[in-house]
Order: structure tokens, then sequence, then C-alpha cells
């Protein structure tokens, strides 16, 4: 039985089942030289980081936030559309721990996940590069073809479908419903959910999903902390929000609590959140809440981890009272690659 899967530039799990990448045009994990970047203006961090990043995959070195025009070369360059290609990855439980690779059609690719969610419903995480067009177009194609196949599955009567969106905040939920519902344009919804504060990657990129999304009906929900409550944990810790709001994202404590105990989890810290606060570091942007807030001294990486948490325990939440509302439903998250490698991000919990 294959279990894993590798396709376009997307990082995708599907329950325990991690995907990994590949490109045709720059192979699996292509390496970008890296640079060392020290800011000294107020800003978005978030912002900091697209620009930077855009600038890094463009092949432009700076020690400082790009400027504009630089920027949108940068924004230009990633935003280059490459063939997806699709991998199943065989495992060998032998030991000689040989797993094998074979080439698996797209259509095939897509029956099989949605086979696997079946009747029983859940949620499939694609784990995606914030500034990469590609990524978004092999979303926004991954979601028609999964939609579609459930409907020849069911003969029509598909249980509902649902995109989970990182890039929005809990408190939009009811802008994106009046956008689907087609009573805002799609300029106000992004004005309503203050895409360019809160978010700062380039909407365009993401045009695709919004669209399909609105022409298949398919309802999106907001999975994000709201900033306003992030501000508070990056400042003091989970002990700095408020006891309401806190339960408004962690619905079963004791269990956030457990799923940090084992040595795997501990393993996911060292790999993808330590780096993490390392890069913000390097950066020099810790100074900086997420809403480009000046705080008194650098963050800690205790809270800067706390935030990280309560980022992945709230989405997952977000997404469980979905599919819970809706029996056999499928939800599909859109979110950035850390959140779903080595499934301790989102989808263990």
């Amino acid at each position: 039985m294959v279990r894993f899967w590798i396709s376009g530039l997307m990082l995708l799990t599907l329950s325990r089942n991690i995907m990994c990448v590949k490109s045709e045009q720059n192979g699996i994990y292509p390496r970008r030289p890296s640079v060392l970047c020290a800011f000294n203006l107020p800003t978005d961090r978030r912002e900091v980081i697209a620009k930077t990043v855009a600038s890094i995959v463009a092949g432009v070195s700076s020690l400082s936030v790009p400027a504009p025009a630089e920027a949108n070369v940068a924004m230009a360059a990633v935003s280059q559309k490459y063939p997806f290609v699709a991998y199943g990855i065989k495992a060998d439980s032998s030991p000689a721990l040989n797993p094998t690779l074979k080439s698996v059609p797209s259509d095939r690719f897509v029956k099989d996940i949605v086979a696997t969610i079946g009747s029983k419903g859940g949620a499939v995480w694609l784990g995606e590069h914030h500034n990469s067009a590609n990524d978004h177009s092999f979303q926004a194609d991954f979601i028609e073809k999964s939609f579609e196949q459930r409907r020849k599955t069911f003969s029509g009567n598909a249980p509902p479908m649902a995109i989970g969106l990182e890039q929005v905040q809990v408190k939009y939920q009811p802008v994106l419903d009046d956008f689907i519902m087609g009573k805002i344009s799609e300029e106000t919804m992004r004005k309503e959910v203050e895409w360019e504060k809160r978010w700062s990657w380039p909407f365009e990129a993401y045009r695709p999903v919004f669209s399909k999304a609105k022409e298949l009906g398919i309802q999106l929900v907001a999975l994000n902390v709201n900033y306003e409550d992030l501000v508070e944990v990056e400042k003091a810790g989970l002990p700095g929000l408020a006891p309401d709001r806190l339960k408004a994202y962690i619905k079963d404590p004791r269990g956030f609590a457990e799923f940090a105990g084992p040595l795997s989890f501990k393993t996911y810290v060292d790999y993808v959140i330590s780096p993490s606060y390392d890069m913000h570091q390097a950066m020099g942007i810790l100074n900086y809440s997420v809403s480009g807030e000046k705080l008194e001294n650098e963050m800690s990486f205790r809270n800067f981890f706390s935030g990280r948490v309560l980022w992945d325990e709230a989405m997952a939440s977000a997404a469980e009272t979905w599919t819970s509302a809706n029996p056999g439903g499928l939800l599909v998250g859109l979110v950035g690659a850390d959140h779903v490698k080595f499934s301790k991000g989102i989808p263990g919990r």
C-alpha cells in the first residue's frame, strides 16, 4: 500500500501520512543561498519575512529589507509555474529499510486520497510555501479535482467540503461566509479580513483558491489565531492570555499538555520550531510582535514556542470543530509547511 506522496512543491499530510515535495524544475528540496538580514525599522515580522524570502528565492542578496521595486521583481520570479508530478513511496519494513519510489498518475493521486477519506470524513493538510504561486495553483487544482471525485464517489450527494485557511484569522469567519454567499466582492473580502496587514503574502498568488471556492460553493473556514491574542502570548507566554481566550483555542487542555510529552515532539521542536526562532533572531526581528508592535525585550524562545504551539492547536481545533459539525465532510487545510511536518504541528493534534 502506498503511504507517501510527492507532488508539486507541496508538503501534504493526510492523517499520519506525510507527503514530500518535488519540482520538475528544481528537484527535491532545492537549496537556496542563505542571507543574514538585519532590520532597524519597526515593521510587521511577517511582511519582513515575505519580502526577504522573495528576494532570496529570486537570487537577490541583501542585508536589509528589499526596496519595493526589488521585492516586486522577486515576487514575479517566484511566481513561475512548473509542471506538477506525483510519486508514491512504498515503505519497506524489512531490515534493509529500502523504500521504493514509483510515479503515480495525477488522477490516481486524487482518487486514492478521496478513497482514504471515504465516508469517514476528516482533513487533508497542504503544507505550502507562502511565496509560491505554483503551490497555490496546485492547491486550487487539488481542491477542484477532489470536489469532482467526491461528487462521483457519492453519486452527486457528497458530504460537505471546506477549505481551511491559515491566512485568515478566526474573527473574520463571517466575512468569508459573506464572500462565498455572494454578498460581498473579492476585493471587499480582502479588505475586511485585513489581508495585507495580517497576512502580508501577496493575495494575487492565492486568488486561484478563492476563485475556485466561489465557483464551486465550497465553504471557507478561518483557522488562524487572532493577532490580538497571539501578541499577548508573544509578550508573556500562555499565562499572558486571558483564560476565556485560551479556552477558545484550546478545547482539550489535558490533551494539549500531553501532546508535548513524547520524544517525537521534542524532535519536531528541534527540527522545526528552534530553527524558525533562530532565523527570526538572525534577522533581528524578535523585538517586534507578529503584528509589528515594539517589544520591551527580545522575545524569548519560551514565548515564541508558546505562540507557535497555540497557533497549531488553534488551527487543529477549528478544523475539528468543522469536521464534527459536518459528518463525512472533507476539510482541505492550506497552511505553512512547518505546521504539518512530522505530523507534530497540526495533523497529530
